[in-house]
């Protein structure tokens, strides 16, 4: 529509953004707008494309509900994870749905659910984190030692590997609550008719955790515009008559140096000041400081910055 004509491009577009959203269901009815040459446009939204799939029906066939918490606790340490088996889809299916399970926050580091054996042999040893799903046969061509700190998951073993810390991150409570209900969708859920209801037991669960942990992250936020202080170090500097702007020639790892030193711990660089020791003092048990202490510094501080 937009090739063949603009302007009844940008009517549709405004129809649809005067309706409201239909519920995200199967049943759901839809938004229908209609043209002034008649044509019909029919609008259903979509469901969310972590319910849309048969993965944690998967994982949950695979491993045991302390094995994949375990994982999950690996990943917010940033660990390397490698899974193994002898089936491609199964190995698809665990990696996505390991890295669904942290919802809403996402693995940043490297992700291949179904890794080559050329890349492997360069990418194995790398002291980066990250998600790799190998088959058997990619390893056997491998002619290496791998090393002990990465994770080792046989998915068709049902065996983890690797790793000499066995602490627990998640603080006791959440983490019991979260393994009772993996445990129970497991023993009495695991069919393939199922998998819907897992899919949303599942992510619920979860993100039970991480709300009971982050619902007060929001108030101890404070936005600020940190480009003004960039260029209090930076100033805008022009060569005559070139438009050519120096600034962006000064070396942005010394800029964050710089401002680092000269603010607070908690001020992060994309223009948020995070009062974290304020966030720290309202939390109502010290197991939940041990938690956030290590996450922030991890996976959060790394997305943040």
């Amino acid at each position: 529509m937009y090739i063949t004509n603009e302007l009844e491009c940008n009517s549709l577009m405004q129809s649809f953004y005067s309706k409201r959203l239909p519920i995200p269901t199967v049943n759901s009815s839809g938004i229908t707008c209609i043209l002034n040459d008649r044509r019909l446009f029919f609008y259903l939204c979509p469901r969310d494309n972590r319910l849309n799939h048969d993965y944690y029906f998967t994982l949950l066939s695979s491993l045991s509900p302390s094995q994949i918490i375990h994982l999950m606790e690996s990943m917010l340490r940033s660990k390397r994870i490698l899974f193994f088996s002898y089936y491609p889809s199964k190995l698809t299916k665990c990696c996505l749905a390991l890295s669904l399970l942290i919802y809403p926050f996402v693995w940043p580091y490297s992700f291949v659910s179904l890794m080559p054996s050329v890349w492997l042999r360069d990418l194995l040893d790398s002291p980066c984190p990250y998600i790799y799903g190998c088959l058997y046969e990619t390893i056997r061509q491998i002619p290496l030692t791998i090393d002990n700190e990465i994770i080792r998951v046989d998915l068709d073993l049902s065996t983890i590997e690797g790793s000499n810390d066995t602490s627990r991150l998640f603080p006791l409570n959440l983490r019991q609550t979260l393994e009772s209900s993996l445990e129970y969708l497991k023993r009495f859920r695991l069919t393939k008719l199922n998998s819907n209801l897992i899919n949303i037991a599942v992510s619920e669960a979860c993100l039970y955790v991480f709300t009971e942990l982050f619902y007060r992250l929001p108030d101890f936020f404070k936005r600020e515009k940190i480009s003004t202080k960039i260029n209090e170090y930076f100033p805008v500097v022009k060569m005559p008559d070139s438009g050519i702007d120096l600034q962006s020639f000064v070396s942005i790892d010394l800029q964050k140096t710089i401002i680092n030193k000269e603010h607070k711990r908690e001020e992060i660089r994309l223009g948020y000041e995070f009062r974290l020791e304020e966030f720290l003092s309202v939390q109502p048990m010290p197991s939940y400081v041990v938690f956030l202490k290590e996450f922030i510094d991890g996976i959060i501080h790394f997305l943040l910055i």
